[in-house]
């Protein structure tokens, strides 16, 4: 990444952006002359004058990025380049790269970036051993870390209760290496505990409400028929849906719940009535729906997952990310 005070010399020189846009006042210049000399163009030339003053606005709006840029060391220029002329996620990964070779990691704006983004399956595991405290965020500490679990290796998780070991049989199947899976399992129910576990209480209430501001007639037809009292709450906010949505779902999720969100399975529920809305406005038995409920289809829950985040933030905001 060049340094802000080189960034921003070459936006005021005109040298940084020779390489990634049109040299819009050349580009210019030649369609006002062709215009000028060939009157049976002129339609086209028009097209081509729009054309080239789309590029030359994305050019002085980048200009304006790069100038914000070398004001804030902290962000990664090309990110907010890329995001603010529309390419949002291009440079996500490179994004993520640059936090994870901060010494001290950056906590806080992993925490920001993993809610924001989907994180990437080959960092996930990493990332998640970081926010739930299983790795320091001084990566000298890391190799120490990692032989410390050695010593406790006979000391098996506990049998708490069915949540515990819903979850604990999910992460046996992410995390290949044993003595990490039990360190996130330990750490995960540990941070989910702590941190929401005033919270898990009050999120059938939530359920309810934002179900009243997407669907009041599903909401009202849940009601009548007793369904919304019965609804399979633990499954769904006590594990997290494990042992409810694959894997691959269920990762994104876990990303969100990890890094400090424990609405994202308000919104996860709710885009699943949602979803099945005829099938359930068809059931008039709670224990139909609850039986459905907390046996239903795998194939559309990637989608189903994607919608409840999009839903997330639109209720909920989206973070502010920098790098």
């Amino acid at each position: 990444m060049l340094a802000p005070s080189t960034v921003k010399s070459e936006v005021l020189t005109g040298q940084y952006y020779s390489t990634t846009a049109p040299c819009c006042t050349a580009e210019i210049q030649r369609g006002g002359t062709a215009g000028y000399a060939d009157r049976t163009h002129e339609s086209r030339g028009l097209r081509a004058g729009k054309a080239r003053g789309s590029h030359c606005g994305l050019y002085l709006e980048a200009v304006k990025v790069a100038a914000n840029m070398a004001e804030d060391p902290q962000r990664n220029f090309r990110s907010a380049y890329y995001e603010k002329v529309g390419f949002r996620g291009v440079e996500e990964k490179k994004s993520l790269e640059i936090l994870l070779k901060d010494n001290p990691l950056d906590v806080e704006k992993l925490s920001t970036f993993s809610q924001r983004f989907p994180l990437p399956s080959m960092y996930r595991i990493h990332v998640w051993k970081v926010l739930l405290g299983i790795l320091p965020p001084h990566s000298d500490s890391h190799a120490l870390k990692q032989q410390l679990p050695c010593r406790s290796d006979l000391t098996k998780p506990s049998e708490e209760d069915e949540d515990f070991l819903a979850i604990a049989r999910v992460m046996e199947e992410i995390v290949d290496d044993p003595v990490d899976c039990y360190w996130l399992i330990r750490s995960f129910v540990n941070q989910f505990n702590h941190k929401f576990g005033d919270s898990i209480p009050h999120l059938p209430k939530s359920l309810e409400y934002f179900l009243s501001q997407e669907d009041s007639r599903l909401l009202a037809h849940l009601h009548a028929s007793g369904s919304l009292a019965v609804l399979p709450y633990n499954l769904w906010f006590r594990r997290c849906f494990a042992d409810c949505l694959p894997e691959s779902s269920l990762q994104r999720v876990w990303d969100k719940v990890i890094s400090g969100s424990c609405k994202i399975l308000v919104f996860v529920a709710m885009e699943i009535l949602l979803s099945y809305k005829i099938k359930l406005m068809g059931m008039s038995r709670p224990d139909a729906v609850v039986k459905f409920l907390s046996n239903i289809p795998q194939e559309n829950m990637d989608a189903i997952v994607t919608k409840a985040i999009e839903l997330w933030h639109k209720y909920c905001g989206t973070p502010m990310h920098s790098v």
